[in-house]
């Protein structure tokens, strides 16, 4: 995955891919193998390392929502998004604006609103996010672990970085490919692979705009 990610997506900045390293884990002098480390996603210089005083880190969580202190319910998709990390004192205000922006963009979406949609999402990162999670089967995409973030109060919404692969590559299947989901027209990755105005190609793991 670490090869794919690097050489084939060329991907390594922070809207794609925490920092990572392999370590050998001893436990009471004793070899338990060969692990991949990788630092929990927040605003932080080895995760999502923004500048602004406004940064916010938020997740689209379905899953486990309810154990999280800050929450809200998307308006026409009824997804669950949570505030994961927050550099600033007024986070709820961020937040607020945050959930408004997002709710804007489920809007746009359903009215084919692109060029609208375009000003308040950064639709390549979308796109790319989109990609890997397919390329990966990762069931877990739009459920849960589905990150998002602004680098401040005019920022554009961006997705990443990826986050939480254990039931990816054929690891668990829950029955049918994410394939089944993404092509519906009103959602996030169906605007992407139906509507957006990039083309996806999977030979090459790029994306590039259509002329």
């Amino acid at each position: 995955f670490e090869y794919i990610v690097d050489n084939e997506f060329s991907i390594n900045d922070i809207e794609k891919i925490n920092n990572y390293e392999y370590i050998d884990l001893y436990i009471d002098r004793k070899y338990m193998g060969n692990y991949y480390a990788v630092p929990k996603v927040s605003l932080s210089s080895s995760s999502v390392n923004l500048n602004g005083d406004k940064a916010i880190l938020v997740e689209l969580d379905n899953s486990y929502y309810k154990d999280e202190r800050f929450s809200f319910l998307s308006d026409t998709f009824k997804d669950h998004l949570v505030l994961k990390d927050s550099e600033s004192e007024s986070f709820k205000e961020d937040f607020d604006n945050f959930k408004s922006k997002y709710n804007l963009i489920e809007k746009y979406i359903e009215e084919k609103n692109y060029s609208g949609l375009e000003e308040i999402l950064d639709v390549e990162s979308m796109a790319i996010h989109y990609l890997i999670i397919e390329f990966s089967s990762n069931d877990d995409s739009l459920r849960s672990s589905f990150y998002m973030y602004m680098d401040g109060l005019n920022d554009k919404i961006h997705v990443g970085p990826i986050w939480d692969f254990d039931i990816g590559f054929g690891d668990v299947s829950l029955g049918k490919s994410i394939s089944v989901f993404i092509p519906k027209p009103n959602s996030l990755f169906g605007y992407v692979v139906l509507d957006t105005g990039y083309e996806l190609n999977f030979d090459s793991f790029s994306v590039v705009p259509v002329a």
